[in-house]
């Protein structure tokens, strides 16, 4: 882990992490083996969205989730809630965003549930529909730049982004990984295997930094 980073994150002083993580990543882009070893970990989904995996190994993994401003949302991922593998713990380093904490009811939202599994060492994964179910909210929480928050892995939850600001959240994610996630959706999900990302490619991934790093270095 760079030392600047390790310093930050110790600390714990959110005001810390950017030149923290603008040290990772110009250093990341300028070296192609690192750019390589980023884009083929790390994803971007439909709605302007880039999960970048910075730093990976048996203890942990951080990652920067990055949401690009956009004038319209789609309603389709908005709507999909999970549970996740690993314990998070999450600091939004740039614009804000929503957590909203859901609990499985008798009766509330009518859903699809997806049971989402990995084999050991695989990133690749299958989802499976279980059937339908109903979820109740109980826990929504604003959070701007310099929040932190922590979730478990069993917590139900869904990130709604400030989609009007360029919102950037440092994630890392601890513990040894659980085999299996739980998947809400109000729609049904792609039928191949219920993925709604795709991989960025090398070019991609150094375009997007450089862009990201152009603005937050202005805020």
């Amino acid at each position: 882990m760079s030392p600047l980073l390790d310093h930050a994150l110790i600390h714990g002083h959110p005001n810390r992490l950017r030149p923290a993580i603008d040290e990772i990543l110009g250093s990341a882009i300028a070296e192609q083996s690192r750019v390589r070893q980023i884009a083929a970990a790390s994803r971007t989904y439909p709605e302007a969205v880039e999960d970048l995996v910075l730093i990976s190994c048996s203890r942990y993994e951080l990652r920067l989730r990055i949401s690009w401003p956009q004038l319209e949302q789609s309603s389709d991922l908005s709507q999909i809630v999970s549970s996740c593998r690993w314990s998070v713990g999450a600091v939004v380093l740039s614009g804000g965003c929503r957590l909203e904490v859901f609990q499985k009811a008798n009766r509330g939202i009518p859903v699809y549930e997806y049971g989402r599994s990995w084999k050991e060492g695989r990133a690749e994964h299958s989802t499976l529909l279980w059937g339908n179910s109903a979820l109740k909210k109980v826990l929504e929480v604003s959070l701007i730049k310099g929040n932190t928050c922590a979730l478990l892995p069993c917590t139900l939850r869904r990130w709604v982004a400030d989609r009007d600001h360029l919102t950037s959240t440092l994630v890392l994610r601890v513990g040894s990984g659980s085999s299996h996630a739980e998947v809400f959706s109000r729609r049904p999900l792609p039928s191949s295997d219920g993925s709604t990302h795709s991989r960025l490619s090398e070019s991609e991934l150094s375009k997007r930094v450089e862009h990201y790093l152009s603005i937050v270095r202005l805020l």
